[in-house]
């Protein structure tokens, strides 16, 4: 090890009581220090690849406008011929349909595709005019 340099190990017994132990200028082991620290591991999260054509027309060219749905444009080509959406996908779609439907025009299309992709364990939904044609789930010719 050079000077300065660390090594870090944790506990197999899922302990959350490290040990750092660094090495001085001549090379030797000082003495270990050992601290609680909290391990915060990074999030995945899963996103089902669906086609576009499994939302009306309408519904898919104007999807971030509806109140309660939150969907971000992907283009898929430079030339932007070729565009989905990332919709995310809600714990409770049916709820929170409910809770943005003030108006009525919460479209039924997409508590659909939200319901199925969270019972599927999935976060988002990425619409993709190439995307997968899902057995089961209306899919519109447009």
């Amino acid at each position: 090890m050079d000077v300065g340099e660390s090594e870090v190990t944790s506990p197999d017994d899922g302990d959350e009581l490290i040990t750092v132990l660094l090495y001085g200028p001549d090379g030797q082991e000082a003495e270990p220090i050992e601290a609680e620290i909290e391990v915060i591991a990074p999030s995945n999260r899963r996103i089902l690849d669906a086609s576009t054509g499994h939302l009306p027309q309408d519904v898919c060219d104007d999807l971030n406008g509806f109140d309660g749905v939150v969907a971000h444009r992907v283009l898929f080509a430079g030339d932007g011929s070729m565009a989905g959406w990332l919709l995310w996908v809600p714990n409770d779609p049916i709820a929170h349909a409910a809770d943005h439907n003030d108006d009525g025009d919460f479209p039924t299309e997409v508590t659909v595709l939200q319901t199925w992709a969270r019972a599927a364990g999935c976060d988002y939904v990425l619409l993709d005019p190439d995307g997968d044609r899902i057995h089961g789930l209306h899919h519109w010719e447009w």
